[in-house]
């Protein structure tokens, strides 16, 4: 029989902040999950620790190190529960959450992807801003409503199965809004203003050296700049598009070509061009 939820935790060098999550998932007043842990590569001995949770539904599966989108491709792939969410190692659950979640998914109708929720620095700080309750999709939480921060999703397995990230050789990071706007362009989403998750943004994790890394993996990012061109016409993001098509080695008539909107791309040219060489002087003086 299908469990109702899978909670999908992608982990690498975490194992000291993964009993905090274990025992926020021990502690749910709704037990029926799955918690799928995707170790990506990790060398400190997660599994040891992963072996010795108990009294939870874990499966542990080791993959040689590639990065979270790569993870949650994966994670898609062996997910059997009714509703997906991810919860990453650092982050915990409220004691009702999946109870709660559970029964807001009882209130979306077929053309919402799942529930989205609030994130807290704790069970009262809201991450951002709250969330304008009514039937939109991710994309336009942020975009036409004016929402800031990290939140929480939790998708219909089904609907989520139908999308994966792209993924690049000698990349390992795509933002996550590249897959929440591939599900925007076709649903929307059931939102509640609760606190049902509370992050920790540590200092080794990726929103510490974010700007970094997204330079490093190029193609992702300029795929996902160029996908936004699709959902909204911005003069910022065909320039955000260029810049890392720049990096990424593409040429001017590739760029131009696979643009989304080729007139914003023309327009955004000089500012794009004007952020790589800014980039570009940036690196070489280190």
């Amino acid at each position: 029989m299908e469990k109702t939820f899978n909670i999908f935790t992608p982990t690498y060098n975490r194992k000291s902040k993964l009993k905090r999550t274990y025992e926020s998932l021990k502690n749910q007043t709704f037990k029926d999950f799955t918690w799928l842990i995707i170790d990506d590569g990790s060398t400190d001995n997660t599994k040891e620790v992963v072996d010795e949770f108990k009294d939870l539904d874990i499966q542990y599966v080791y993959v040689k190190n590639g990065g979270k989108q790569r993870a949650y491709n994966l994670a898609i792939e062996k997910a059997k529960a009714k509703y997906f969410m991810c919860l990453d190692s650092d982050d915990y659950l409220v004691e009702d959450a999946l109870e709660k979640i559970q029964e807001c998914m009882k209130k979306t109708n077929s053309h919402q992807a799942g529930v989205g929720y609030l994130s807290g620095y704790d069970r009262k700080t809201v991450i951002g801003t709250k969330l304008a309750l009514k039937d939109v999709s991710i994309f336009s939480q942020y975009n036409e409503h004016n929402v800031s921060g990290d939140k929480g999703l939790c998708f219909k397995t089904d609907i989520l199965k139908q999308y994966r990230f792209k993924v690049f050789e000698g990349e390992k990071f795509t933002t996550e809004a590249y897959l929440y706007n591939m599900i925007s362009e076709k649903y929307t989403m059931y939102w509640i203003n609760e606190i049902f998750e509370i992050k920790e943004y540590l200092d080794n994790g990726l929103t510490s050296k974010y700007d970094k890394l997204l330079c490093k993996n190029p193609k992702g990012q300029a795929l996902y700049y160029n996908q936004t061109l699709r959902l909204k016409k911005s003069l910022l993001n065909a320039s955000r598009y260029i810049k890392f098509s720049l990096i990424a080695k593409k040429s001017i008539f590739e760029i131009i070509r696979e643009a989304n909107s080729k007139l914003f791309a023309i327009l955004g040219f000089p500012i794009g061009v004007y952020m790589y060489f800014k980039w570009r002087i940036k690196n070489e003086e280190k």
